[in-house]
């Protein structure tokens, strides 16, 4: 859109410029020198202001496109599996939740907090383990996590494990799915350009 509005306004532009001395001669072949002096004048400034919306249009379309150049795109990724418990060797359910940017350019993270049941949770030190646990409907497990600090960055490409859930013990009735579908994450982050955003995964 605006690449046509430059187009536009430079075709104008010519026109003007074309038309200028064509107004000069015009203009002098009439009633006063003052006259056609005054016109040219007039058409110089419009082709002044003319010239200037095109820099403002041009200026803000390249502005425009360096931000989509380093635009971050934070995603969520939730991995359920089975690995071998280390202290017995018997195999164990695993549930990990990661936080990766698929963008072009760093995600700076400026808050973030988890959602279960539409209520707010956050998984920052061990105290907040049983109340996560809890809700997420987790009887026992070996818990991992690794908060961030806002505003931190994520570079494009790279990823940040939230927190990682292992020899998981549900309590009767719940199901891995049913934590799948209850926990949300909610957060903000923003691009190098300060271009900011939100995002429910």
């Amino acid at each position: 859109m605006n690449a046509r509005i430059s187009q536009v306004l430079l075709v104008v532009v010519g026109v003007l410029v074309a038309f200028l001395p064509i107004a000069s001669i015009v203009a002098s072949t009439g009633s006063s020198t003052d006259s056609g002096e005054t016109l040219s004048d007039w058409v110089a400034i419009l082709i002044a202001l003319l010239a200037w919306r095109v820099s403002i249009t041009e200026a803000a379309a390249n502005q425009k496109q360096r931000e989509l150049s380093v635009r971050p795109l934070l995603c969520a990724y939730r991995h359920r599996g089975h690995a071998q418990n280390d202290e017995d060797d018997n195999v164990v359910t695993v549930i990990s939740f990661v936080l990766r940017n698929q963008g072009v350019g760093p995600a700076l993270v400026n808050g973030y907090r988890f959602v279960i049941n539409s209520k707010i949770h956050h998984l920052i030190k061990p105290s907040d383990i049983d109340t996560f646990g809890d809700a997420l409907g987790i009887e026992n497990a070996k818990w991992s996590f690794t908060s961030l600090s806002p505003p931190e960055p994520i570079a494009a490409g790279s990823s940040h494990k939230l927190f990682e859930v292992i020899d998981i013990e549900l309590k009767d009735g719940v199901t891995l799915d049913d934590i799948d579908q209850k926990l949300k994450l909610h957060v903000e982050y923003s691009s190098i350009y300060e271009t900011k955003f939100k995002g429910v995964l």
